[in-house]
């Protein structure tokens, strides 16, 4: 497996906590399924049964999806960061299986990733209910819907080899969680705002191979 390089984007930008702990526990794993060792295929197996569950409602991945120390619970529903660890590590394990290489990209965000899928299939039949896909995660108005819906797209990236930053996907997913809680689960809130509008320039950022591609055609 080899290790892939940070994509070039001029919309990356810095993770926070919860990127950066869902980064370093991916690498971890990635490490692992490179030296071949038992214990990583059994915790990224371990991880895909949690898909789709509630975060803490498995017990054998408690210490895997566990939270930055930095997250203060107020109560006993997930926080916005519990809530983020959980869907990226366990949507992450889904998208590694059976894969020669890392889905782990860093600097390429989901929407990046899915914007360059829905160009190779442009002009083509599918292209629209691609770009259908996306929208129903863009548009989402309470946060519930948010996790199924990156669990498609996940899927569809599989489908084609290509992989993102997870730690971006975890802040992003924080921020949604956060954003959604705060405004009665209407998704104006601005942290919502402001995901959307990367997802927006991320989605149009052409990848450094598309850009040498369309000089190459030229």
């Amino acid at each position: 497996m080899e290790e892939v390089k940070p994509t070039e984007n001029r919309y990356q930008r810095r993770l926070g906590d919860v990127g950066k702990l869902v980064g370093q526990r991916v690498n971890q794993l990635l490490a692992g399924l490179q030296a071949q060792r038992p214990a990583a295929t059994a915790d990224l197996a371990r991880l895909r049964r949690g898909v789709g569950k509630a975060p803490g409602q498995l017990p054998d991945i408690w210490e895997l999806t566990a939270p930055p120390s930095s997250d203060i619970a107020r109560g006993d529903a997930a926080t916005p960061a519990e809530t983020a660890v959980h869907v990226a590590l366990t949507l992450f394990a889904v998208h590694q299986q059976s894969e020669s290489q890392p889905m782990h990209v860093p600097g390429r965000s989901l929407a990046g990733a899915f914007g360059k899928l829905v160009r190779r299939h442009k002009d083509a039949v599918g292209e629209k209910s691609l770009r259908a896909r996306f929208d129903a995660v863009v548009t989402a108005t309470t946060f519930t819907s948010v996790p199924y819906h990156l669990r498609g797209l996940v899927s569809l990236l599989k489908r084609e080899g290509l992989g993102f930053d997870y730690g971006i996907l975890a802040d992003d997913i924080c921020a949604l969680a956060r954003g959604m809680q705060r405004d009665g689960s209407q998704g104006s809130h601005t942290g919502v705002e402001e995901v959307r509008r990367r997802w927006a320039r991320d989605f149009r950022h052409l990848d450094q191979d598309e850009i040498s591609a369309q000089k190459e055609n030229k």
